[in-house]
């Protein structure tokens, strides 16, 4: 019997929601030893606790089938997820239930991941926090993956050792998750709740962060006074360039959209760059940005300064203002 996926080498990465109706669901079939194969490691675990007030559940007696081991335990908030996912996998947990994690690194402090438990196909992500340790969150249940395997954690297991090994680097360079429709700008601001326009004012090129301060909205209510991106959890090439690129004094625009009020997917615009961002809200309820990658194909959306971005972006939130409804 062929055990097959939809897309885990798409599921792999953290899809950009443009607008809020754009889902990031796998919808591509892969056969199970494809998805161990893009994956640099497998873990199999049992879950040992389950917070139902603090949304959370923790994974120990962590076994590392593929890969270096990296977890004892594994810790994962569920706040983060969309709520109906989130409720649903609450109620389907158990404790001592036995888990499977696949993940992939991007860059030195994010991590990409699939999980399997309960029945349930789940997306996992995990960004290193000031400390050095990753903090998982779980975002959704990936509803179609069933299509790859749907049956008890420990067949799945087995399965899974049953794969061969092969001796191959592993890397997100082959996974598709670019933008790649040909959005107009008027699109790309129409789907957005909020951009904003700011100046990058520090650039800190050891820790790989830049700041964003005199953030200003074009469009939507004004939220957010200074964006700091961590731009170590992208894709390490995209990283060096955009880092390589980078100025202080420059200006900067950013497309978002809030996902359930705890997270934010977004893009940005800067030095004739686009980028992938995201954002998510801290334990102490500040936002804290991160990088994906370039974005290779969006130049055919614009291409030059970003205050001529910025001028053309006003010109069409003006332009829908002066609109008459039916007209």
């Amino acid at each position: 019997m062929v055990w097959r996926i939809r897309p885990v080498l798409a599921a792999l990465v953290l899809v950009l929601a443009i607008s809020a109706n754009v889902h990031a669901f796998i919808f591509r079939e892969y056969e199970l030893d494809e998805v161990v194969q893009a994956c640099s490691n497998v873990v199999f675990g049992k879950v040992a606790s389950i917070d139902q007030k603090k949304m959370s559940f923790a994974i120990d007696q962590i076994k590392t089938i593929r890969g270096k081991e990296q977890f004892k335990q594994i810790k994962i908030s569920l706040t983060l997820g969309r709520s109906d996912f989130s409720a649903q996998l609450l109620d389907k947990l158990r404790a001592d239930a036995a888990i499977v994690v696949f993940y992939i690194p991007v860059g030195q402090e994010r991590l990409e991941a699939l999980g399997y438990v309960s029945n349930i196909w789940i997306r996992l992500f995990a960004v290193r926090d000031d400390s050095g340790k990753f903090k998982w969150h779980f975002t959704h249940i990936e509803k179609y993956m069933n299509r790859t395997f749907d049956g008890a954690t420990s067949k799945l297991q087995s399965l899974i050792q049953g794969i061969p090994a092969k001796e191959e680097s592993h890397s997100l360079t082959n996974i598709d998750a670019f933008v790649r429709h040909r959005y107009t700008l008027e699109e790309v601001v129409r789907t957005c709740s909020n951009v904003m326009s700011g100046k990058v004012t520090s650039i800190d090129k050891e820790k790989m962060r830049v700041t964003v301060n005199e953030m200003k909205n074009i469009k939507g209510k004004e939220q957010i006074k200074q964006v700091k991106i961590n731009l170590a959890t992208g894709q390490a090439a995209s990283s060096k360039q955009l880092m390589d690129k980078l100025r202080t004094g420059v200006p900067m625009v950013v497309f978002y959209v809030p996902i359930s009020g705890k997270r934010i997917e977004a893009l940005g615009y800067v030095s004739g760059v686009w980028i992938r961002l995201f954002a998510a809200y801290d334990n102490s309820k500040a936002l804290e940005w991160y990088f994906a990658h370039i974005e290779k194909y969006m130049n055919h959306v614009f291409e030059g300064d970003a205050l001529k971005l910025q001028s053309l972006i006003r010109e069409i939130v003006a332009e829908k203002k002066q609109r008459v409804p039916g007209q």
